[in-house]
């Protein structure tokens, strides 16, 4: 499956919006990974997630399935953005960042749990 991805301002990281993410979710096509702390994943959390905080991820990566595409998300879109090097720096090839975060999935009508 191939993320539809759009262009960020720096013209090199992928992104996706809220609906992209959602469909592929939905789907069971991509890994969704929360890169929030622990207190924000408490408060609300998109279900069916994988939930692995930021500073982490580098260490934990090997958690994903590196044949399957990621989208990660933060809380608005900044930490994921870093979260998307730091798994193409790893090998993964096919990576995206939530435009928006959760925060935009929420408004967006779609589940959240928390």
């Amino acid at each position: 499956m191939t993320l539809t991805t759009l262009p960020h301002a720096d013209g090199e990281t992928p992104e996706v919006d809220a609906a992209e993410a959602h469909r592929v979710w939905e789907a069971g096509s991509a890994q969704l990974v929360d890169v929030r702390e622990q207190n924000e994943w408490d408060e609300a959390h998109i279900p069916n997630t994988t939930f692995i905080p930021l500073a982490t991820l580098q260490t934990r990566a090997s958690e994903l399935d590196i044949s399957l595409p990621v989208v990660a998300f933060c809380r608005s879109g900044v930490r994921s953005l870093a979260a998307t090097e730091t798994l193409f720096a790893l090998g993964f090839s096919e990576v995206a960042s939530m435009q928006g975060g959760i925060i935009a999935w929420y408004q967006s009508g779609f589940k959240i749990e928390g």
